[in-house]
């Protein structure tokens, strides 16, 4: 049976599996580097071997739906990588990653994987956006995070993200017209097929020069 530390809720049953993921309080600024959601996790086993780990697994959810641009990832810093659909750690794949259709992710412990290395990658999971309007949903990012230790015991508990937009340009297409205006004539048209995008929603355009 498997243990995570941290101070949240009990699962269920209670007592069995006790987690102390306890997120870090964490900003993400759109176009920045992506964020660590579980950077203190710890994890250890009654016996640490490394048959304890594998199954074990964490799914990742952000409350109210996926929004556009949302990626989970891992940090660049940790040592590991994603590639095929696993994350390794050099030339050893340690976790199995997959997405449902509701854009849940899920972090699976392989067969085989040592105790420091079943941490690294709860460590290792990153949230970004690649979205240009970021806090169309809000200004919070709300996770939520199930773990299942491979035995079937359970506890889910819930990581926040503040999420800070950055007011982009806004963006015009037009095509110009060709043509000659005479004098007590009418008007012309200079341009055709104007759009202006504002980027982020409910922006409105103050003045064009």
């Amino acid at each position: 049976q498997l243990y995570i530390t941290g101070a949240i809720d009990y699962g269920s049953p209670e007592g069995v599996v006790v987690l102390d993921l306890k997120p870090a309080n964490v900003t993400f600024t759109e176009s920045d580097n992506p964020v660590a959601l579980l950077p203190g996790g710890t994890v250890s086993a009654p016996v640490n071997d490394q048959s304890s780990y594998q199954g074990a697994s964490i799914v990742i959810e952000r409350t109210g739906g996926t929004q556009t641009g949302d990626q989970f990832g891992v940090s660049s810093a940790s040592g590991l990588s994603f590639n095929d659909g696993q994350i390794w750690q050099g030339d050893k794949a340690i976790a199995a990653v997959t997405t449902a259709a509701n854009g849940a992710r899920t972090f699976t412990v392989l067969k085989g994987v040592a105790q420091s290395a079943a941490q690294q990658v709860w460590r290792a999971i990153t949230y970004q956006s690649t979205s240009q309007d970021p806090t169309l949903a809000g200004n919070t990012a709300t996770f939520r995070i199930s773990f299942n230790d491979g035995e079937g015991h359970t506890a889910e508990f819930t990581a926040a993200v503040n999420v800070v937009g950055i007011n982009d340009p806004a963006v015009v297409s037009t095509e110009p017209v060709g043509g000659s205006y005479a004098s007590g004539g009418e008007p012309v048209s200079l341009f055709k097929n104007t759009a202006i995008d504002t980027i982020e929603v409910g922006q409105n355009i103050h003045r064009m020069e």
